[in-house]
């Protein structure tokens, strides 16, 4: 099989692996051939017996010249160890969009080393970490850097298998505030309480402002599994159906939903440049009464809609009247200045 991939002829994409019992000297032979099948794109050599060495052999002479976007590793036995020379890898594999490494006994201190080469990683979608029971929440909790990077652009994190409990849910919802790639985090957890779900909820939609709202998760469209969720907030369901059906614009039927009476104060600092924008988002968040998610009248929305325009334009004469004192303070303080220039004369 090395013979064939080391010959002209060979244009193979995508080579599947699984279930061959391959040990470490197997995929150094193997190593030896890949690396000049310029042509593949996905790797399946999952269900093995590779171990660190093997590793190693294949990522670095075997896979470290090709342009691979899915390289599937899991149920093999990697240490911490092992899992450095996948972390060096995965920093220059430039194309890579899948990877999984399920089931192979990673620690905290193997995820932690897999994180730091996925964190420089632009284009990693897919990560699959499920059935590594060895990972608990401060794992998870490493994973915070890599989902706020710029460069993240994973849709999906599966951690099926992995009972991380309230700590964990805590760590991983945390850990996903600000990021806007992610849509699928699936796990099966069934340890997770009323706290967990709760930190949940408050990534979804942070009620405490109308800020806050406006920056909280409205990327997520899947957590966790259907079984482990009938015991999660009514509110989890509802705003991932929103993320879902709305996407970028849920975070109007957010605000329209936890925010009865807007508090305009914050946007007098911008005076009455802030207005247009004001009357412009009411008039978009008008156009989502219809849907089942808010559960408001036409009626009821133009009279808040009304009540918050008044509430900013009679807001405006008090900064009149600040802007006119400091400006006669500062008139004053001129003319006295002039004053003891003229006297000194």
């Amino acid at each position: 099989m090395s013979a064939l991939f080391q010959s002209d002829s060979c244009r193979l994409e995508h080579l599947d692996l699984d279930e061959l019992n391959i040990d470490d000297d197997g995929v150094s032979i193997l190593a030896a051939g890949l690396v000049s099948l310029s042509t593949l794109k996905r790797l399946h050599i999952s269900d093995n017996s590779i171990g660190d060495e093997g590793l190693q052999a294949l990522l670095v002479g075997g896979l470290a010249s090709l342009n691979l976007e899915e390289l599937h590793l899991s149920r093999n036995s990697f240490s911490p160890s092992g899992l450095r020379s996948l972390r060096n890898w995965v920093q220059s594999a430039t194309r890579l969009n899948a990877l999984s490494v399920c089931n192979n006994n990673i620690n905290d201190e193997g995820l932690q080393c897999l994180v730091e080469g996925i964190t420089n990683c632009c284009s990693l979608k897919t990560l699959g970490l499920s059935y590594n029971r060895l990972i608990t929440s401060a794992g998870l909790r490493s994973l915070a850097p890599f989902f706020q990077s710029d460069n993240c652009c994973m849709k999906e994190l599966s951690l099926w298998g992995i009972h991380f409990g309230d700590d964990g849910a805590v760590a991983l919802a945390d850990g996903l505030i600000g990021n806007e790639s992610l849509t699928t985090l699936q796990f099966d957890s069934p340890g997770i309480t009323s706290r967990g779900w709760a930190a949940f909820s408050r990534l979804l939609c942070d009620a405490s402002s109308v800020n806050n709202t406006y920056l909280s998760n409205h990327t997520l469209v899947k957590i966790g599994y259907g079984y482990y969720m009938r015991n999660a907030y009514s509110d989890i369901i509802e705003y991932l159906e929103l993320n879902k059906a709305l996407n970028c614009d849920a975070d109007f039927c957010k605000i329209l939903k936890n925010h009865p009476d807007f508090d305009i104060k914050p946007l007098f600092q911008w005076n009455l440049k802030c207005l247009p924008l004001l009357v412009t988002w009411l008039e978009k968040a008008g156009s989502y009464l219809g849907l089942s998610y808010v559960k408001e009248s036409t009626r009821t929305f133009q009279c808040r809609q009304l009540s918050t325009v008044y509430k900013f334009v009679r807001g405006m004469p008090l900064l009149t009247v600040d802007g006119y004192r400091s400006q006669k303070k500062i008139d004053i303080q001129s003319k006295s200045k002039k004053r003891k220039f003229d006297l000194t004369l």
